[in-house]
């Protein structure tokens, strides 16, 4: 994806990527030492529940366009017609804000594997929807849609085609750990503090 990228003319870079527990307890702590918890809750997610301790998150910058908002540069409008090409997601799509509890982050992007991608894309289901909806179990079989309902998309069952005309070099297949990784619900945005800066981008991570 970074060498299509190149070649088309909207050149990124990750700023971003696994982050550990311990670094994300860090970064909680030290919103915690100078505010309440309920306002530190509003601009950090609590270890245990960033996406980048799952390895499979990333954040990016666009490389020359520094002079404006990531959402407003070619790289966005480029990556996220064409990344799931390359088995990634647009995670938290600033329309769709008010469903996952993430604003600010149109450079974080989620790894899925290039079917699943695909799928979740051509929903235009956040990916917490989708995951509720065809990846996790049922708690309540009584809330299920009916088997007619849910098929009507099958997007869970899908036959892979590229969204855009972009071909990928390599589109790596979701394993069953990526699929089934453990998804927690994000409440509020997160953001590191400033001691962390080489670790994050300008958005709330």
């Amino acid at each position: 994806m970074c060498e299509a990228g190149i070649t088309n003319g909207t050149q990124f870079f990750v700023t971003t990527s696994y982050r550990s527990y311990d670094t994300q307890e860090t970064a909680y702590k030290t919103f915690l030492n100078t505010m309440s918890e309920a306002q530190a809750d509003a601009i950090c997610n609590r270890a245990g529940f960033s996406e980048h301790q799952t390895g499979l998150a990333i954040n990016v910058a666009a490389t020359y366009e520094t002079d404006k908002d990531f959402i407003d540069t070619n790289v966005y409008s480029w990556l996220k017609a064409t990344c799931a090409n390359y088995g990634w997601i647009a995670r938290y799509p600033e329309e769709k804000k008010i469903l996952t509890g993430m604003g600010d982050e149109p450079d974080h992007f989620r790894y899925l594997g290039r079917d699943l991608a695909l799928a979740v894309t051509e929903s235009k289901l956040t990916y917490d929807e989708y995951y509720c909806l065809y990846l996790k179990s049922w708690e309540d079989e009584a809330n299920k849609p009916a088997e007619d309902i849910l098929n009507a998309t099958d997007y869970h069952n899908r036959s892979s085609s590229p969204v855009s005309t972009a071909s990928p070099q390599e589109t790596p297949e979701a394993t069953p750990e990526e699929t089934e990784t453990q998804q927690q619900p994000a409440a509020v945005p997160e953001e590191t503090p400033a001691e962390q800066t080489e670790e994050t981008t300008d958005g709330n991570e």
